[in-house]
């Protein structure tokens, strides 16, 4: 999906709006972020309704917060998923080294039973 946004030139009076824009955004961006993995841990601050309808009726800045929004939840959800590969990839890690130290123990039982064995001449 691509968004084609015109903003208008800057008059004395938008200064207010830019600002107010600004802290929405950053709120959001400040809000949702975490380091370590919650399932789920999304922002659920949807702002304006998105529907089609409704995002046509939206001002270019308002239409943009909402874009930066939805980036940003994108990049929290792949961050996630990010965090959920390390997960498994750890604990195959885990895995693997338990496996090795299980056959390792079965070696040495094997080998302590062939040499407990007497030996049998013919």
């Amino acid at each position: 999906i691509m968004y084609t946004c015109i903003f208008p030139l800057k008059d004395e009076d938008d200064e207010d709006d830019d600002e107010e824009t600004t802290s929405a955004v950053t709120e959001v961006d400040n809000a949702g972020r975490s380091t370590e993995y919650i399932p789920g841990d999304l922002p659920t601050d949807e702002g304006p309704s998105t529907s089609m309808h409704n995002l046509s009726s939206l001002p270019a800045k308002e239409l943009y917060k909402v874009h930066l929004q939805k980036q940003i939840r994108k990049s929290d959800m792949e961050m996630d998923l990010i965090q959920l590969q390390m997960e498994e990839k750890r604990l195959s890690i885990k895995k693997a080294t338990l496996e090795i130290e299980l056959l390792e123990h079965r070696l040495k039982e094997i080998k302590n039973e062939l040499h407990s064995r007497p030996v049998q001449t013919i």
